[in-house]
């Protein structure tokens, strides 16, 4: 029985086998996603599941992971080769330091990955050597040290969660507030449970005539090993050891035994190298998509790589929830995960992290997700939303695009919404060997109470399409779509490339706080039942031609009516710096098409231009909601701007340094009651994964960095 999902305007069809069977897929164009709009939404996500219902893994362990940032490289760091394989994006241009993809982008001395650096363990452009938390590929045999990383201790056993040290944990983010996003505990060293029974499988030295129930007679086939995990009971273990190495081949994963409270895990045993899953084929390695409601899965500590350019990894489909992915390695290949939720009468899916794992070099998207309760945290993608090389459309050109799950007839009562999206403390880069060919970060459909949070975005080429870093759009749906009680906060986002096409911050659309529209763009009224969208402290430098900082734009999409029309953002304590910039360009506009709402407010923005408008279409406010701002042109001081030294405003923004120096116009200048109550800190003027807000206090600075 065929299945389908829309995502944008793209059909993703599956096929629900039962367990154990052989499947395929196909990819449907349904004239692509137009990717014209922006959209953005406010308030934290609550995420209050976990991998149970039972409220996740307590974060009271701490931060596991801390050491994954290198500041050895300075606040950009000059590239730096990890392992053996090339160095990438070295000197050349501010910022072009940065993330080097596994050796490169080809295969260097240290065996069939390369033998170069993941960007798992550094910031993003930080040296990128493996922190002193990360994962650092020597080479040899694909060369994975997993040294770094600090054991999950805040993910007790049945604490929440799944059951097991490590838990994911969703209970980031307050309500409707942006809250903070406090990183997830890692898997990378959690022990085996001690609980349920462990399947020991082994390439090397094993054999499936063994029982495989020690290490010492593990059993070693891949078929076996996907046949042990379909039948296992609820808590028990299919474990690779490390250093082995399988061919993988798309056979069914179903195992309704598995529980959200004692999951089914597919997992690491020893010490060395992961376990290296290759995979060359046109479908899915892990299909999980059977009719019926599965639940309780997780992969941890895994490679997986992609041979032919064309595979899937993971397709969930008809009711899958509570599926954990952690510390697991992409490499190559398509699509890395397919959420592709149901159909109509079926339970949709539900509850899913991706955490703490790293993706390289794939040709089309990392992540095609939109079910609800969806969590993406602390990973790294390297080189992923190639422009040459993504496939079927726009909608495979980003790094991660997240729509919703379109199941049957919808209105506006029907409840069909993606609700409490959470993508946070992840490194995105794309470095001198491709082009972004599109948004970063795509977000689509009909969301509610969305978190994208302390994202570090880089893109060093010229692109060859449109180049954006966090896009939330209506367009391209031919159903009413919105975002609300949406947060963009602590994102920093460097578009770096010269000339090309456009490159933009952040668009948004559809993000409204209106009751009604007539004509789809007439009468505007408030809609206090409706939260504002909040887009505060984030960090954009543009560096090429026809950029915009931040634009809102109208809700287009085809629907009648189209949804909620974008109004009423919430713009607080952002910095916008253009290192170049042309005719027509714009630091924040209201009204970048036809068709824009009212009661925006923007405030405490601090933006430097050479020659773009700082603040545009400034029509539709809220009563004196449209100052203070800081506005500095190059040119000097014109119709009333700033003409401060760029050195006397921040400390050393072509070097990304946005900490302000004393004296900055910048300090004490803002809006002593509104303002955002989050901030930078000028302790974190490298980013991290681990940063957390500072509670902002007063005197209010105008900008994203805290002067104290």
């Amino acid at each position: 029985m065929m299945r389908f999902l829309q995502i944008g305007a793209v059909l993703l069809s599956t096929i629900a086998l039962s367990c154990g069977q052989e499947t395929s897929h196909a990819i449907q164009g349904a004239g692509g996603a137009s990717d014209t709009g922006g959209a953005s939404d406010t308030g934290g996500a609550s995420d209050t599941g976990g991998m149970s219902d039972t409220g996740g893994v307590s974060d009271t362990g701490g931060v596991s992971d801390t050491g994954g940032v290198s500041d050895t490289g300075g606040v950009w760091g000059a590239g730096g080769t990890t392992g053996s394989g090339p160095a990438t994006s070295t000197g050349g241009a501010p910022f072009a330091g940065g993330a080097t993809p596994r050796g490169g982008t080809t295969a260097g001395a240290g065996g069939t990955l390369g033998g170069g650096g993941i960007a798992r363990g550094g910031s993003s452009g930080a040296t990128i050597s493996g922190g002193a938390g990360g994962r650092t590929r020597t080479g040899g045999s694909g060369g994975r040290a997993t040294s770094g990383g600090v054991p999950a201790a805040g993910g007790a056993s049945s604490a929440g969660g799944a059951t097991g040290s490590g838990g994911a944990s969703t209970s980031g983010g307050t309500t409707a507030s942006g809250g903070a996003a406090p990183p997830l505990a890692d898997c990378a060293t959690a022990p085996l449970r001690t609980s349920g029974t462990v399947h020991y499988f082994c390439s090397t030295g094993g054999g499936d005539s063994n029982d495989g129930l020690s290490p010492s007679t593990p059993k070693a086939s891949w078929s076996a090993a996907i046949s042990t995990f379909n039948s296992m009971p609820a808590g028990d273990t299919v474990a690779l050891c490390r250093g082995g190495s399988w061919t993988g081949s798309s056979i069914s994963v179903c195992n309704p035994k598995c529980l959200a409270s004692s999951t089914c895990d597919f997992r690491d045993y020893g010490t060395g190298d992961l376990p290296v899953i290759t995979y060359n084929g046109s479908s899915y390695l892990f299909p999980v998509n059977k009719n019926g409601h599965d639940e309780g899965y997780r992969w941890w500590n895994i490679h997986v790589e992609n041979v032919s350019g064309k595979e899937i990894d993971w397709i969930f489909a008809n009711d899958v929830s509570d599926v954990d992915i952690c510390n697991t390695e992409v490499h190559g290949g398509n699509l890395a995960i397919q959420d592709a939720g149901g159909v109509s009468g079926q339970a949709r899916n539900n509850r899913f992290t991706v955490r703490n794992s790293a993706f390289s070099n794939m040709l089309g998207d990392a992540l095609l997700v939109g079910s609800s309760n969806f969590t993406v945290d602390q990973n790294v993608f390297t080189n992923v939303g190639n422009a040459s090389t993504c496939s079927a459309g726009a909608v495979f050109c980003h790094t991660i695009y997240f729509g919703e799950e379109d199941i049957g007839p919808r209105s506006e009562a029907d409840g069909m919404e993606t609700q409490n999206l959470r993508i946070t403390n992840n490194t995105i880069t794309m470095d001198s060997t491709v082009t972004c060919g599109s948004e970063m970060i795509h977000i689509a459909g009909r969301q509610n109470n969305g978190l994208v949070e302390n994202n570090y975005m880089l893109a060093v080429n010229s692109p060859t399409n449109s180049c954006e870093g966090i896009q939330a759009s209506a367009s391209g749906y031919s159903t009413a779509a919105w975002f609300r009680a949406m947060t963009y906060r602590r994102n920093r986002i460097f578009l770096l490339a010269s000339s090309g096409p456009s490159q933009v911050g952040i668009s948004l659309d559809g993000h409204g706080t209106v009751a009604s529209d007539v004509n789809g763009q007439s009468v505007y009224t408030l809609n206090q039942a409706v939260p504002p969208a909040i887009v505060a402290d984030n960090i954009i430098v543009i560096g090429g031609k026809y950029p915009g900082g931040i634009i809102y734009q109208a809700n287009t999409s085809a629907a009648s009516p189209p949804g909620d029309v974008t109004s009423g953002i919430i713009t607080y304590n952002n910095s916008i710096y253009f290192l170049n910039a042309q005719s027509g360009s714009v630091g924040i506009t209201t009204n970048w098409s036809k068709g824009s709402g009212d009661s925006y407010v923007i405030q405490n923005n601090a933006i430097y231009t050479p020659s773009a408008a700082c603040i545009t279409n400034q029509q539709g406010y809220l009563a004196g909601r449209n100052t203070p701002n800081y506005c500095r042109t190059a040119g000097g001081a014109t119709n009333g701007l700033s003409s401060d030294a760029l050195g006397a405003i921040w400390t050393d923004a072509a070097n990304g340094n946005f900490s302000l120096p004393a004296g900055s116009p910048l300090v004490g200048a803002g809006d002593p009651t509104n303002f955002d109550p989050y901030a930078i800190s000028p302790t974190q003027v490298t980013w991290a994964a681990s940063d957390l807000p500072e509670a902002r206090t007063a005197p209010i600075d105008i900008g994203a960095v805290s002067s104290h």
